[in-house]
């Protein structure tokens, strides 16, 4: 939500993820509804934690987080070899090569069906 004059200049420069206009209307009526947001928070806090703890288990450098994503640093090889070994499994992860990041991956958490499915899929990684 913004002065519409403001949101015709973002929209110049803004990134390629874009949502339409229907997707839109449902994340505003999902944020709206305070005890949904708040359980979904909750969920999203609790699977984040579980995840965090199991690359931990597993070796991994993970920076706290607050969001529905991790940073993390894998043990002992690169990050885009990790990203790469995910990616050939369908499990898609943010790899940014610049100075800072390129020892990192970001995952998304998402359902812990599906943090379980990444946590299975790396160690099964030979790298």
């Amino acid at each position: 939500m913004a002065n519409p004059r403001l949101l015709s200049e973002i929209a110049k420069v803004k990134p390629v993820y874009n949502i339409g206009a229907i997707t839109a209307r449902v994340g505003a009526a999902a944020i709206s509804d305070r005890a949904y947001k708040d359980a979904r928070s909750a969920m999203i806090r609790q699977t984040r934690s579980r995840f965090t703890q199991a690359l931990h288990d597993r070796g991994f450098t993970v920076w706290p987080s607050s969001g529905n994503f991790v940073l993390l640093r894998p043990p002992g090889y690169s990050a885009r070899s990790l990203h790469e070994a995910l990616r050939s499994r369908q499990i898609w992860t943010r790899y940014y090569p610049q100075p800072d990041l390129a020892d990192k991956l970001r995952i998304t958490i998402g359902t812990d069906a599906q943090m379980q499915q990444v946590i299975a899929a790396i160690e099964a990684i030979n790298i």
